[in-house]
């Protein structure tokens, strides 16, 4: 664990004692790079404090006002940054009814657009600081991954443009800010596409700590993370054969799932005209 860590976790481990004599507060969870014990000294922290109910006041407002201030409590959860002892601390005030929603959204709503999968995420991968027997309940629920969620984010991210297919044409637009873009949306469906083979909860939202998340990918392309960030800069053949490894994954571990389409998808290619004599001046025939 990093030095950051151990002093985050400190600070942290206080803020929740402070709430957890609040009515109605049920456990604290911390969540992020310290809870992964991966901080480093630019970290802040994130933590989640659980209710039956919000309470009228939180401890930390009158001597540290928020920075910034996100959610209505009539909404059931509140989140809120606070400046201590110069590291920015992220407190989440939700009531379990509010995270019951949350759980609804992802398993059985087969929400994938929004970042709450990220919440789902870091309950898996949070650290307790009460309510040790609630968290492992919420740990067990979000360790539930639907088939049914799996096979909606392959097949909603199951899109791409074969862009090494397309260079010469794409050269001649002068369009780098659009190839680039391609090249980051190709990166995250390839990203996407593996965590819903292996039943990992995925957002593009403030995505950080990738060459974690690739090492957690059991069903995936060898040296995934490097191969990524060659792609990313703008190596051609190593997104052209990260498609195509990804592709055949889902065919042999998902082979229900069809991909004639972006098989098809792959194989296109832009090949130039040639200048001839068309017979444009000529009357065209009725």
């Amino acid at each position: 664990m990093t030095e950051a860590s151990k002093t985050l976790r400190a600070l942290a481990r206080r803020l929740a004692e402070e709430h957890c004599e609040l009515p109605g507060a049920r456990a604290a969870l911390l969540t992020g790079s310290a809870a992964q014990g991966i901080s480093d000294f630019h970290s802040d922290i994130d933590l989640i404090l659980y209710y039956d109910a919000l309470p009228g006041s939180f401890p930390l407002v009158e001597a540290y006002p928020p920075i910034w201030r996100v959610g209505d409590p009539s909404s059931g959860a509140v989140m809120m940054a606070h400046k201590i002892e110069g590291v920015e601390c992220q407190l989440v005030h939700s009531t379990l009814d509010s995270l019951d929603a949350q759980f609804r959204a992802v398993q059985k709503d087969l929400d994938i657009a929004s970042p709450t999968s990220k919440a789902l995420a870091g309950i898996l991968d949070g650290l307790p600081l009460f309510g040790e027997e609630l968290i492992a309940t919420l740990k067990s629920r979000a360790a539930d991954f639907p088939d049914a969620l799996a096979t909606k984010m392959i097949e909603a991210h199951l899109n791409f443009f074969p862009l090494w297919n397309a260079a010469g044409w794409l050269q001649a637009r002068d369009c780098a800010l659009w190839q680039a873009e391609i090249r980051y949306e190709a990166c995250k469906n390839i990203l996407a596409i593996l965590c819903g083979l292996n039943r990992v909860y995925f957002t593009p939202f403030q995505l950080k700590h990738t060459k974690k998340l690739c090492e957690k990918l059991l069903i995936a392309p060898e040296n995934l993370h490097a191969r990524l960030e060659s792609a990313l800069s703008g190596d051609l053949s190593a997104l052209k054969t990260l498609f195509e490894e990804t592709v055949a994954l889902i065919e042999t571990h998902r082979p229900e799932i069809s991909t004639e389409a972006v098989r098809q998808q792959l194989s296109r290619t832009w090949t130039p005209w040639e200048l001839r004599d068309r017979g444009l001046d000529k009357p065209t025939a009725r």
